[in-house]
């Protein structure tokens, strides 16, 4: 992993957020190692294991009480370091000073005291050295003030007790930065993951993104933004090519488009058709759809209607254009349509449905344009609505 700042930010974050629950176990542990030690030496120094054991029944009570404030989600990592660092310094002087509360006379009672403060010293190896910081301030201070409190006796033995003890800070120190190194590998290993995680991630987030562009690219009309003709279809009829339900189905041509196309160019046309979809597409019922399936043709759907549903909807639909299309404010263009619907049965095979309705639009377009011709069976006569007739 390149080191930035952020994943040393990281780093540091995980690195203290292992030690709370860690020293909040060697702490409340420490009670066997203590009783242990108390039995055995008690007999030494009464009265100075009683006070030492107070002592370290305060820093026991208030540390747990910082670490279960330092636990909360919303304490910064600078204040969780201070405030490890602060509180194992001072849990190690007190660690520290059993030397100068008990003072056995016996040099090998003193080895004992002396295997107490190694212990120490282990325990804070193993769990202390995720942050070097709170390693050292731990470390550090068991071991300067148990030697200390050791040599003040001024004894050859003492001095040799407190310079094994600090050889044992040493070799302490030594194993912390492997165990450092180690837990600093695992924490960027976990990192990698999570960013790894991320990525892919992100990566299938972009892929559905543009899927689904793909899929609306692939079923919309790039002009008017309406399904087009495979859209239109797969809604309207199943798999098997059957209308899905009872409906009327149309199609709707724009009358002399082409004259638009041929004298005010492609650009108007398309503004033209725009306007005109955006027109209709306001006037679709609940379960309606219009698509645009080529050119000046649009195709329209209505579920579950009778005629008159019907031929109001075409009626409104024509009626939407009276409104000239103010494309240039000069010289508005007048637009008109012509509709021609069908009512196709369930089940019914959605092309032969679509071929009456195209046959209703011709019959429209061969009686005059700007109206509707409605088909309500194959076999009946056709309903005509005009409202340009001969035009």
């Amino acid at each position: 992993m390149i080191p930035t700042r952020d994943n040393e930010t990281h780093i540091e974050a995980a690195r203290l957020g292992m030690l709370i629950p860690a020293v909040r176990r060697s702490f409340l542990t420490s009670a066997l190692s203590i009783t242990i030690f108390s039995v055995l030496l008690f007999r030494f120094s009464p009265v100075g294991l009683s006070l030492w054991l107070g002592l370290r029944a305060v820093v026991t009570v208030v540390g747990l009480g910082v670490l279960q404030q330092l636990s909360a989600p919303t304490v910064t990592s600078t204040r969780r370091k201070r405030s490890l660092v602060t509180l194992m310094a001072v849990s190690g002087v007190v660690w520290g000073l059993i030397p100068a509360f008990v003072q056995p006379a016996d040099p090998e009672w003193r080895a004992v005291t002396i295997l107490w403060l190694f212990g120490n010293q282990s325990v804070i190896t193993a769990v202390c050295s995720a942050s070097r910081a709170v390693f050292r301030a731990a470390a550090g201070s068991v071991t300067l003030v148990g030697a200390v409190a050791i040599a003040s006796g001024g004894d050859s033995f003492g001095l040799v007790l407190a310079a094994l003890l600090l050889l044992g800070g040493v070799y302490s120190s030594s194993i912390s930065t492997s165990i450092h190194r180690v837990v600093t590998a695992a924490i960027e290993g976990q990192l990698e993951t999570a960013e790894l995680a991320s990525s892919l991630t992100q990566r299938q987030v972009e892929l559905e993104s543009a899927n689904r562009l793909l899929e609306d690219l692939a079923s919309r009309d790039g002009l008017t933004r309406l399904p087009n003709r495979r859209s239109f279809a797969t809604s309207v009829a199943d798999e098997d090519g059957h209308l899905r339900v009872g409906c009327w189905v149309g199609f709707i041509d724009l009358d002399r488009f082409k004259t638009i196309n041929d004298t005010l160019g492609h650009a108007v046309g398309d503004l033209v058709l725009i306007t005109v979809a955006d027109r209709w597409s306001r006037l679709l019922p609940v379960g309606a759809l219009l698509a645009r399936t080529g050119g000046d043709e649009f195709a329209l759907f209505l579920p579950n209607a009778g005629a008159d549903e019907a031929l109001e909807l075409a009626q409104r639909l024509i009626g939407s254009l009276a409104d000239p299309i103010d494309v240039d404010e000069a010289n508005p263009i007048d637009v008109s349509c012509s509709i021609g619907m069908c009512r196709g049965a369930a089940g019914e095979p959605f092309a032969s449905a679509m071929v009456r309705a195209d046959a209703a639009l011709y019959e429209m377009k061969t009686k005059g344009r700007n109206g509707v011709v409605l088909r309500s069976a194959a076999t009946t006569d056709p309903a005509t609505t005009g409202f340009d007739e001969g035009a």
